[in-house]
C-alpha cells in the first residue's frame, strides 16, 4: 500500500522521484526503492514524507481510506473547500 500511495501522492504534485528525493535530502534510489516496495522508510522518514507530500502517515501506510482530494495540489484542494463552504451556506443556511 505504501508504495502505491507514495507514488500517487508524488505524481499528484507533478514531482519526479529526483525532485522528491532532493526535498528530503536522500538519493533518487531511496525513493525508487520505497515506491517499489524493496525498502520501507523508518518512522522519522515516514513523517518527513507525509509532511512534504501534504498527506497523513495513516494515509500513506493504508490505515486511512483513500481520499482523492488528497492527491490534488494544494490550490485545487482550497478551491474545493471554498466551493463546499459555498454550497453549505447556500443550501443549509436558513434565511
Amino acid at each position: 500500500m505504501l508504495e502505491y500511495r507514495l507514488r500517487k501522492a508524488r505524481e499528484a504534485r507533478g514531482w519526479t522521484q529526483s525532485q522528491l528525493a532532493a526535498k528530503l535530502n536522500v538519493s533518487d534510489a531511496t525513493i525508487s526503492r520505497y515506491e517499489k516496495g524493496v525498502r520501507y522508510p523508518d518512522p522519522e522518514m515516514l513523517k518527513r514524507l507525509a509532511f512534504v507530500l501534504e498527506a497523513s502517515v495513516d494515509y500513506l501506510v493504508g490505515n486511512e481510506p483513500h481520499n482523492p482530494d488528497a492527491e490534488l495540489p494544494p490550490e485545487a484542494r482550497r478551491c474545493l473547500e471554498e466551493f463546499r463552504s459555498f454550497l453549505r451556506h447556500k443550501y443549509l443556511t436558513k434565511d
